[in-house]
């Protein structure tokens, strides 16, 4: 299935989150929650389950995936981008924070370093 869904956009991002799961003991435990995004022109939203971060969920749920991928940075996603057939596209939201954490420790050397760009 993410095959199907995956291939033919050029451009796709990827996020899990963590999730309670009732089982049908009525004991709770956490699972995972994977969001999958496609690009302008092969729109789709798919969301995954599993119970765990493994770097194989990711895998399983892009295999045959070949274009760029948006992500988090989060070591489960290397193997498709150092070794396989996407290609890395950093997370804005997760640079920024760097940047505004730069802010508040060093305030004078992150605005000169922001100022210089």
């Amino acid at each position: 299935m993410a095959r199907e869904r995956s291939s033919p956009a050029h451009w796709a991002a990827i996020a899990n989150r963590v999730i309670r799961i009732v089982d049908d003991r009525e004991r709770t435990k956490t699972g995972r929650i994977w969001v999958d995004i496609g690009d302008l022109r092969h729109r789709f939203a798919v969301f995954d389950y599993s119970p765990d971060r493994k770097g194989i969920r990711p895998r399983e749920f892009l295999a045959g995936y070949a274009g760029y991928l948006q992500a988090d940075a989060y070591s489960g996603y290397d193997e498709l981008v150092d070794r396989g057939p996407a290609t890395e596209v950093a997370c804005w939201a997760h640079a920024r924070r760097k940047f505004v954490e730069a802010k508040e420790a060093a305030p004078i050397g992150a605005a000169y370093a922001i100022a210089r760009d």
